[in-house]
This record gives structure tokens, C-alpha cells and sequence, in this order.
């Protein structure tokens, strides 16, 4: 092989490796929220590249399970208690 038709190898991977990460960072996460939306749900919306957005209604429990596997991710537990306050909206049982 010569030097040139290795080059012209190594500039097709390259190029290859170029669209594979454009691919990639359109369906990556830019950001994150948080929300409340009807009969005490809590909405999730990711914002992605452009105007692609993905959103998710969560219940109360649906939620407390997302905290628990995020804590669990990072080496933690999660010690989660229901607020007992004028600001509190939900009736938790106890």
C-alpha cells in the first residue's frame, strides 16, 4: 500500500468518525426541567439539539423512584420525607 492510498484510508475513517459524532451529539440531552402539571404530576422536559424536546409525565411515586435510582447511580441513598407545610399541596399519607 502506498503512502498516499493510506492516507486517502485514514481520511475515510476520519470522515466516518466525524458523522458518527455529529449523529451523536443531535441526540444528546442539553438540558433538563422540572415541572408541575395537572393532578399533582410532575412533568420532566429534556431540550435537545435544535428544537427537539422529549417531556414525560411522572407520578408522585414515579418521581421518588427517579430520585432513589439517581442517588443509587452516584453511591448514595436518599432519604426522602414529605413536607408538612403550608407549601405543601399533597396530602402524603403517613
Amino acid at each position: 500500500m502506498t503512502q498516499e492510498e493510506c492516507d486517502l484510508v485514514i481520511q475515510d475513517i476520519q470522515y466516518t468518525h466525524n458523522i458518527e459524532n455529529k449523529r451523536s451529539g443531535l441526540n444528546r440531552g442539553r438540558s433538563i426541567t422540572f415541572g408541575t402539571c395537572f393532578n399533582e404530576m410532575v412533568e420532566i422536559a429534556i431540550r435537545g439539539e435544535g428544537d427537539k424536546h422529549l417531556w414525560v409525565c411522572l407520578s408522585p411515586y414515579e418521581a421518588v423512584e427517579i430520585l432513589h435510582q439517581l442517588a443509587a447511580t452516584i453511591g448514595c441513598t436518599a432519604t426522602i420525607t414529605p413536607r408538612d407545610d403550608l407549601l405543601s399541596y399533597r396530602s402524603w399519607k403517613k
